[in-house]
């Protein structure tokens, strides 16, 4: 500012030429005159002061310079009269009354101190410019009345009142300082570049602050209690602090913005949309955080934006309409309170997040854009046209709500979407269709997708699409169809897909499950989809599958198909896992068109059709694995079949028949690989592949096929349209063998089959064929051998020896011979039989019992067998041509027979006739005789193996004829008798043939005859002694006994059918020692006491018999 000149002035320095006003001075200053306070030169160097001074410049001018100041004055201007401060000079403690059309300037560094300002009237204005300060002052804009603020200059710390239309206008450069400014029906105006700084500003009763340009709210504290705050052009609120209240508000209009600002609305719980933060034109929220509670609003409006704004709403309403946005604010909702898109709005992406009570509403065509939507609160709404854009819209647990049934989307045609759902509560579809995903975000949705909601509607729909994964976990029941487009929908149950009604469609996405379930629905393949099945799990399809897109199987879990998929026409890819068409033989009837590739790692199996006719191929690569049945089955190729070198066809037999892929075209199988497993195999041959169109190649290799058993083997062969597997006996029963029994029972059932590798008939051959292990079958060829019927051989041969023993002693007795037993005989005399001593030479009848047991142990073929023997003699003699005696003897006895390591055990009944006779020519001794025995012979056996039981009997008859003679010298000494002796003997056992009562092990033989003959040498001896009175007689026999002829019988027997086959028993012991000893005690002349023991032992054999007698004479 240029000071004015004036015609007469009135200079105060303070020095003597131009001292201060006096105390209580009146200055005048009318049109032209003026007063000038100065700070004197030197050497006064005094300051101009006015003092207590009343100056009134009415036209004319009061001007401070230098460091001059107004001290206590009164300065009133009027009428243009003015006051000037200029350099350094202060107003002091004055008072300043600017009257209608007065004026004061503060320039340079001048200051207002503490004075009192008035403003008051039109007109009345205060300047303060340059970097000038209000400093302390009190300054009252009234009437009209007008503080301005330009260059550089400062409010302060002043107070300012603007009253009554008074006004405050800081611009350019300015600031309000620290000052404390009151609107109460006037107004503060900041222009240009100025700022609030860090003032206090109330706005009360219309009162109001206004920021245009590019001016600042800084860090000011602004009150709105029913007075206004505005902001326009491309002013901010910077990081003021701005409270309304009382219908107080604060409006960004043009490009304001809220900046960093704290902003309150508080409607004082009263909802009459006056209380509020207003965004109008292109403003912004910027970084502010705004607070609305209690019936307060923030409404958002035209092309307005929420920016990165946090905005809490507490019972009260934020709002955008108009083309108006959220931005990337967080908008914070809890108590019902609520936010509200209408018009063209969008959410943007912002983060709204809804507490308990809170509520967010869609309308008209707004969009919840890019926006975090978190609803803990109750409800979120979308009607009219609106969508959720690509918002991510994530529901609380319990009672919460997204409900899309009051919108029809952006084009009126029912198809809405959201980025992404996730959490629990409902999502109400009404009757549209939502597509979700876009965001690619990877989200869980544990509660409810359905129809209905506020609006109603039906027939709601779900399309996933984008890149991410959405979990549906929840019982959802929206009836429409699911959809995958993009990306992965994961689900662990049917009802995780909506109603059972609900279609499937694929068109680029994967449906991945992670748990076993079945559903029913119908699956279309509108583009290329992936089936992805969790590996321990399967996923089974039984509705209609169709359409062109390609059908891609990946997870390690099975896919099984039990649909009628005969419209489908695109080609499946199986990357990994099971694909099952038709899971069992039941549903046979499954059908999957198209062409199907079955890649490294992948499977194909099942019961069912694979493939469309003609032009549709299956194609296992490298690595593949193709798999008919699923169990023992057959899957059929309506098409051709191409098998690359490397890939495997899994072929499962058993008894009732073999897996078997069926192809209505050509086959190839060039180098495949053909993988075979099995249980409970028979022989035979298994058609394992079977093209109409004509077979080429053949397998590369055949693993699995090793032994099945011990004798099973499996092979593959072919025709010009099969491919076949033989399991056939690959090697001879008889090798598994190790003895004579067992290789002989091996070839015996071995001919069941007539030498047939592929034969399976016979019971007890398939039992034998199915054995796993040598050992195992080493053990059935004993128990089936029947070698009890030749051991018995050797029992009975070997009793024989009991009758011809007998009749040795009886005529050695009778001629007094060397170790004779002293046996009592009867006589006939006078009519009356009578006790005679053995040496009568009278007609004899004698008897002699006998028993004895023993075992002839095992020579490593036939096993050990046990037996025992009970029986009675009785015989008579009488003396012939004088030196001779002759005889006949007849008797019974009873073998029993055991081989207990062959389950098998016997008996027989013997019935004895025989004839004999002896002389003594001096010491020389003869005796001699003929037998008969008829034996009536029993035989039970078991056999049991894996895999066979049979129970065995048979009942035969059987005749012993036996010769022998036993030639002796005696030799007599003083204190014993000896005699050496060599004794022959011929037995010849005939059997009849039999057949055995039983099962598929069951034996029959033709009579057979078994001759062996015995030699024997040895010496008896005898000597009488006495014993305390009693005479003694012991006596004794010592001899080797040779076997010669058939010592190991044989039997030869054949099954039911095939090739008899011979066995051995267990063997008569070629060389045998004879031992017999005995005792006869005369305890009285008529009464003797014998005891005596007989055995016969070998190296593998012993028998042993014990005899005790009594003879009385009378």
């Amino acid at each position: 500012m240029t000071t004015p000149g004036l015609a007469q002035t009135v200079v105060y320095d303070g020095s003597s030429a131009n001292p201060n006003p006096t105390p209580g001075t009146t200055i005048n200053n009318g049109n032209g005159h003026g007063a000038f306070f100065r700070r004197a030169d030197p050497p006064s160097d005094t300051v101009g002061d006015a003092g207590d001074a009343t100056i009134n410049n009415r036209g004319g001018s009061t001007v401070f310079t230098d460091d001059s100041a107004a001290n206590a004055a009164t300065i009133n201007n009027s009428n243009n009269g003015k006051a000037f401060f200029n350099d350094d000079s202060t107003a002091g403690h004055a008072t300043i009354n600017n009257g209608q059309d007065g004026t004061t300037w503060f320039s340079h560094q001048s200051t207002a101190g503490n004075a009192t300002i008035g403003n008051l009237g039109a007109g009345a204005r205060t300047t303060i410019e340059d970097t000038a300060t209000a400093g302390a002052a009190t300054i009252t804009n009234r009437g009209g009345g007008t503080t301005e603020f330009i260059d550089g200059s400062t409010a302060g710390r002043s107070a300012i009142n603007n009253e009554q239309n008074g006004t405050t206008n800081f611009a350019d450069q300015s600031t309000a300082g620290n000052s404390i400014i009151i609107n109460d029906q006037g107004a503060t105006t900041f222009s240009g570049a100025s700022g609030a700084g860090q003032s206090t500003i109330s706005n009360r009763n219309g009162g109001s602050t206004e920021f245009g340009d590019t001016s600042s709210a800084n860090i000011a504290a602004i009150t709105n209690d029913n007075g206004q705050t505005s902001f326009n052009g491309d002013s901010t609120a910077g990081s003021a602090n701005i409270a309304n209240f009382g219908n107080g508000s604060t409006t960004f209009s043009d490009r304001s913005s809220a900046g960093a600002a704290i902003i309150e609305a508080d409607g004082g719980g009263v909802f009459n949309n006056k209380t509020g933060i207003f965004f109008q034109g292109t403003s912004t929220a910027g970084a502010a955080g705004i607070d609305v509670s209690n019936g307060g609003i923030a409404v958002f409006d035209d092309n307005s934006t929420a920016a990165a704004a946090t905005i809490n709403s507490d019972r009260s309403t934020v709002s955008f309409a108009g083309t108006a946005k959220a931005g990337s604010a967080a908008i914070n909702i809890t108590n019902s309170g609520s936010v509200q898109f209408f018009e063209g709005s969008t959410a943007a992406n912002a983060t709204i997040n809804l507490g308990s009570g809170g509520d967010a509403g869609f309308h008209a065509n707004s969009t919840a854009g890019n926006a975090n939507i978190i609803n803990n609160g109750d409800l979120v709404l979308f009607e009219n046209n609106s969508t959720a854009g690509n918002a991510r819209l994530i529901n609380g647990d319990g009672n919460r709500h997204f409900d899309f049934s009051g919108t029809t989307g952006a084009a009126g045609d029912g198809k809405i979407t959201a980025g992404s759902i996730a959490g629990g509560g409902i999502f109400f579809l009404g009757g549209n269709q939502l597509t979700v995903g876009g965001n690619g975000d990877s989200t869980t949705v544990s509660g409810v997708i359905a129809d209905s909601g506020l609006r109603g509607g039906t027939g709601g729909s779900l399309v996933k699409t984008g890149g991410g994964t959405l979990t549906l976990s929840g019982a959802n029941t929206y009836s429409g169809g699911t959809e995958i487009n993009g990306g992965v929908l994961s689900v662990s149950a049917d009802a995780n897909l909506g109603a059972a009604s609900g279609d499937l469609v694929l068109s680029g996405g994967t449906l991945a499950t992670t748990a076993s379930f079945a559903t029913a629905r119908s699956v279309s393949l509108q583009q290329s989809g992936t089936l992805d099945v969790a590996g321990g799990t399967a996923l089974g399809l039984t509705g209609a599958m169709s359409g062109t897109g390609n059908l891609f199987k990946t997870g390690a879990g099975a896919l099984v198909y039990d649909g009628n998929g005969a419209g489908f026409a695109g080609n499946t890819d199986i990357t990994a896992g099971a694909l099952v068409v038709g899971s069992s033989a039941g549903h046979g009837d499954a059908v999957l068109g198209g062409s199907t590739t079955v890649l490294n790692g992948g499977i194909l199996a099942g019961h069912g059709t694979v493939g469309s006719g003609a032009g549709s191929v299956v194609t296992i690569g490298a690595g593949g694995i193709l798999a008919p049945g699923n169990s023992v089955g057959t899957l059929t190729v309506n098409g051709d079949l191409a098998m690359d070198a490397g890939s495997h066809l899994v072929a499962e037999i058993n008894a009732a028949g073999a897996d078997r892929v069926a192809v209505s075209g050509a086959g190839d199988i060039t180098g495949a690989v053909l993988d075979v497993s099995g249980q409970g195999v028979r022989a035979g041959r298994y058609t394992i592949v079977t093209a109409a169109g004509g077979l080429t190649g053949t397998f590369g290799s055949v693993t699995g096929s090793g032994p099945i058993s011990s004798f099973l083997g499996i092979t593959d062969s072919y025709d010009a349209n099969n491919a076949y597997l033989d399991v056939l006996r690959v090697r001879n029963f008889a090798d598994a063998g190790l003895t004579r029994n067992q290789k002989a029972a091996a070839a015996g059932v071995q001919s069941l089959s007539g030498d047939d590798p592929l034969y399976a008939g016979s019971p007890l051959y398939d039992a034998i064929l199915h054995l796993s292990t040598d050992a195992a079958a080493r053990d059935a060829f004993d128990q089936i051998s029947g070698e009890v019927h030749a051991s018995a051989k050797t029992a009975l041969i070997e009793d024989s020896r009991f009758l011809r023993d007998a009749v040795d002693d009886r005529i050695r007795a009778a001629f007094d011979g060397v170790g004779a037993a002293g046996d009592t005989a009867v006589t006939y005399e006078n009519g009356l039989l009578r006790l005679a001593s053995a040496n009568t030479d009278r007609f004899v009848l004698w008897g002699q019992g006998f028993g004895s047991w023993g075992h002839t142990g095992s020579d490593g073929n036939a096993a050990r067998l046990d037996r025992s023997t009970d029986g009675l003699l009785v015989g008579f003699d009488a003396r012939v041509a004088d030196t001779w005696r002759l005889g006949l003897v007849a008797g019974y006895s009873r073998t029993d027979f055991e081989a207990r390591d062959r389950a098998s055990s016997g008996a027989s009944d013997n019935y004895h006739l025989g004839l004999y006779g002896g002389t003594q020519w001096g010491a020389l001794g003869f005796r001699t005789g003929l037998a008969y025995t008829w034996h009536d012979i029993d035989t039970s056996r078991s056999v049991a193996f894996p895999g066979f039981v049979d129970s065995l009997k048979s009942n035969y008859r059987a005749g012993t004829f036996q010769a022998f003679g036993d030639l002796g010298y005696r030799i007599d000494t003083a204190a014993a008798s000896f005699e050496p002796f060599a004794n022959l003997a011929y037995v010849s056992l005939n059997t009849d043939g039999f057949t055995e009562q039983g099962g598929a092990a069951a034996l029959r033989s033709d009579g057979q005859a078994t001759n062996t003959t015995f030699a024997t040498l040895g010496l008896r001896a005898s000597s009488n002694i006495s014993l305390g009175g009693v005479n003694v007689t012991a006596r004794g026999t010592l001899g080797w006994r040779h076997a010669f002829g058939d010592a190991s019988p044989l039997s030869t027997q054949a099954f039911s059918a095939g090739d008899a086959f011979t066995v051995a028993g267990v063997p008569i012991a070629r060389d045998a020692a004879i031992i017999e000893t005995g005792l006869d005690l005369a305890v009285t002349q008529a009464v003797t006491v014998g005891v005596s023991y007989n055995g016969q032992l070998a190296s593998s054999a012993q028998q042993h018999a014990f005899k005790a007698n009594l003879n009385v004479k009378f």
